[in-house]
């Protein structure tokens, strides 16, 4: 039965058939228990704030900071600099088309958060926005289950079967811990959270069971580099103008209460934190995705070259019989480029360093533009340059900058073409 299972799996377009159906579930079921869910969390929340306490509730804010931006950001960055980069370019993405996917969300349904409606419950840790689907759900099932696969897709980790269990038993106990978290900290109610874990786990399956990159493949990002920049860049301008037509279009009433509860609970809070502001200004980031194809193509335009050349000049392999012809063949081969960070651990160490070290650089500017400034300057400069910047520093400049440092692994970088050419013709004189 389990082989028949995934028989029907390994069809595309059943795969993509049942795919649709969950994601059509999700959205159609949604409505059913929106109202219920979210009138049962304004008496229960308040009843577990008072059986927590107020220190447990705090203890609780710190277990929310798990599933931050900066939280996900340090696991990207060790990925990056331990694994490879086709793995972190598939975290970015999810960890970026979870983002997007929220904050289109909540400008759609524009669904108050708990607190704003009851002055009864506590929260910690402002968060003004609307509040349907919670984002810290979506990315915490999203991205944790994503970030547990991509490291037991790895050669010496996918048969350590014990392991692989535990470890999916502690990321799925985080996940809770994270979206439980949300009630308890005051900033969404269950119909949120459980709509966000559905959307998180559906972006999930999309990646990794619809999609089904192989991960360790150094030519895996081939296909995104062979498309051209123009692409990406209408499709941001679209993606932009209908998000903001959302925005400027689709209005509701903000009751006073809302008002009243926000001002007396989050009283520091700016105009571009409240309600769907704060959504657009998430999409701005996300469209800085951009900046990540800029890099891959700066990257690999080199190595595709080198290939080139090396495929086009000497298209001899099928004709070599001596063993010491094959021995030298093997070194005209790019190899996995993708392992570039496959160091010492000293290296690797400073080159997390100098990693940190330039991101701070590319985000000192951003501390300039403060949040009630002028929401398309926020948009534009805190938000998408610099993550289009930095973007572009990850996937092709902080390389080039390891290199110069003699941070990288010398047996994965290209050969040039003038070596290549001397090793090809040592080889037709053996």
């Amino acid at each position: 039965m389990q082989d028949t299972f995934v028989n029907i799996l390994s069809n595309t377009f059943i795969r993509y058939v049942l795919f649709a159906c969950y994601v059509a579930g999700v959205i159609i079921t949604e409505p059913m228990y929106r109202v219920k869910l979210y009138e049962s969390s304004l008496t229960s929340i308040v009843d577990i704030q008072t059986s927590f306490g107020e220190s447990t509730c705090t203890f609780f804010e710190y277990i929310s900071k798990l599933g931050s931006l900066e939280a996900y950001t340090l696991l990207i960055t060790l990925v990056y600099n331990f694994l490879n980069i086709y793995k972190t370019f598939i975290l970015i993405m999810v960890l970026i088309f979870g983002t997007f996917v929220r904050n289109l969300l909540i400008m759609l349904y524009h669904q108050q958060r708990p607190y704003m409606d009851n002055d009864q419950i506590l929260i910690f840790g402002c968060s003004t926005s609307f509040g349907n689907p919670s984002g810290h759900s979506i990315a915490a099932v999203s991205f944790f289950l994503s970030f547990w696969f991509v490291i037991f897709q790895c050669e010496e980790m996918k048969n350590k079967t014990s392991l692989k269990s535990y470890s999916l038993g502690f990321i799925i106990l985080l996940i809770i811990a994270i979206i439980f978290s949300r009630i308890v900290v005051g900033a969404h109610s269950f119909n949120q959270i459980l709509y966000g874990g559905l959307i998180g786990f559906a972006i999930f399956l999309l990646f990794f069971y619809v999609l089904q990159p192989e991960l360790n493949k150094p030519d895996g990002l081939l296909w995104v580099i062979s498309l051209p920049v123009s692409y990406f860049a209408i499709a941001n301008f679209l993606i932009f103008i209908v998000c903001l037509i959302l925005y400027y279009l689709i209005k509701v009433d903000v009751l006073q209460i809302w008002k009243d509860n926000i001002a007396k609970k989050c009283p520091d809070n700016v105009e571009n934190e409240l309600y769907s502001t704060p959504g657009m200004l998430a999409i701005s980031f996300c469209l800085s995705y951009i900046g990540v194809i800029l890099g891959l193509k700066m990257e690999y335009s080199k190595i595709l070259e080198s290939k080139k050349q090396t495929f086009t000049l000497f298209n001899f392999e099928k004709n070599v019989t001596n063993p010491k012809q094959f021995t030298l063949l093997s070194a005209i081969h790019i190899t996995d480029d993708s392992q570039w960070n496959h160091t010492g651990f000293t290296k690797s160490i400073i080159r997390l360093v100098v990693f940190y070290g330039m991101s701070i650089i590319i985000y000192i500017p951003t501390s300039l533009i403060g949040n009630d400034s002028n929401m398309y300057v926020v948009m534009i400069f805190k938000m998408f340059l610099p993550a289009t910047i930095w973007f572009f520093c990850l996937f092709f400049l902080f390389k080039v900058i390891f290199l110069k440092l003699n941070l990288l692994n010398p047996s994965s970088l290209p050969m040039e073409s003038q070596s290549r050419i001397n090793l090809a013709n040592l080889i037709n004189k053996v």
